[in-house]
């Protein structure tokens, strides 16, 4: 599999007599982004901005991690590069962000991991500024928890 013809509205089944979406085997859900924006605002204000942050980021950890294994699952790779891009893929196809990859390197023998890139039009960044206003610091929790758990789980 080659991460150009990666194409989530092929990968998704749609069965709502079951009241199911799924990718693979794995169930998903589908939610506005105005009902994530109150769930954001909500655990800042009860849980303090440390506690929103931890909690938001091991959402996205688990997002990206579930994802990796479903897509590992689903499509033999061409190669290891291929299905590490295929996470910001998911990224884009899941509505959360635009990525453009600006380095990715690794190699396990060394312990070595290393991706950069550049996150556009992000989900997180909009919710956030609509319903707590500009931030001096980095908001985009669930998008670091699912790149760290892709990451993870890829090497």
């Amino acid at each position: 599999m080659r991460l150009a013809d990666l194409d989530l509205k092929a990968a998704l089944t749609f069965a709502p007599q079951d009241g199911k979406l799924l990718l693979g085997q794995e169930r998903m859900l589908l939610f506005r982004q105005e009902a994530f924006s109150f769930l954001r605002e909500l655990l800042h204000a009860k849980l303090g901005p440390r506690l929103a942050r931890a909690a938001l980021t091991q959402f996205g950890y688990q997002c990206g991690l579930g994802d990796y294994q479903a897509l590992t699952t689903m499509y033999a790779w061409d190669d290891e590069a291929e299905r590490l891009g295929a996470g910001p893929r998911m990224h884009e196809w899941e509505g959360l962000v635009k990525v453009e990859p600006l380095e990715m390197s690794y190699d396990r023998t060394r312990g070595h991991f290393l991706f950069r890139g550049r996150w556009k039009g992000s989900y997180e960044a909009e919710v956030h500024l609509q319903r707590l206003g500009p931030a001096s610091e980095p908001v985009c929790y669930s998008l670091a928890g699912y790149a760290s758990g892709w990451g993870t789980a890829f090497f």
